[in-house]
């Protein structure tokens, strides 16, 4: 799941310490990708708007573990 939001640091902590979610990523000020598998849209949008973040896009990618391990594979050589 990709989110692009008004405070990406507060998100992350909305997620972090309101969700108990961890596996998640700062892409850039704005931008976040969460790996988890068990959290909707919906469960991730209510709780960032409660908590006063605007949400501008959130989209709900579907990738493969082969996938996933290589993108991560990728972003540690940069």
């Amino acid at each position: 799941m990709e989110l692009v939001v008004n405070d990406a640091k507060k998100a992350a902590y909305v997620l972090a310490e309101w969700m108990g979610l961890s596996n998640f990523k700062l892409v850039d000020d704005a931008k976040i990708r969460i790996y988890e598998s068990g959290v909707t849209t919906e469960e991730v949008s209510r709780e960032l708007l409660k908590s006063g973040v605007g949400l501008l896009a959130i989209d709900r990618h579907t990738e493969n573990l082969e996938d996933y391990f290589l993108k991560l594979t990728r972003e540690g050589k940069k």
